[in-house]
């Protein structure tokens, strides 16, 4: 049975990526964090955590992966995570090491 947070009314107007994915995970009997997670990836604050978890994480590497592909493509690389968000949980100021450090990896990786 699919999570009642994911009717399927949301998949019918094509919510997002992370919302279709949730519900499908939902139905595979995937435990719940890890559901949330997928859902909630763009917008972790929804969640209402006061800690660093699943879906903040997902968030950030999601946001890092797009950064540098369009970085290493020649186009704009903006990373676009909630700040705020980051910055109520205490990791904002950790931002530029996992930055640095994912392109350590995404080159590595690559190359």
């Amino acid at each position: 049975m699919a999570p009642a947070l994911f009717p399927c009314a949301l998949i019918r107007r094509n919510d997002n990526h992370g919302r279709l994915g949730a519900y499908l995970l939902g139905l595979w009997g995937i435990e719940h964090p890890l559901v949330e997670a997928v859902a909630f990836h763009h917008q972790p604050a929804v969640c209402q955590s006061s800690s660093f978890d699943l879906p903040s994480i997902v968030h950030v590497a999601d946001a890092l992966v797009h950064a540098i592909e369009n970085e290493r493509a020649g186009r704009p690389a903006e990373l676009q995570v909630d700040r705020a968000h980051l910055e109520s949980l205490g990791v904002l100021g950790k931002l530029d090491g996992w930055t640095d450090d994912a392109r350590d990896l995404w080159d590595r990786d690559s190359g």
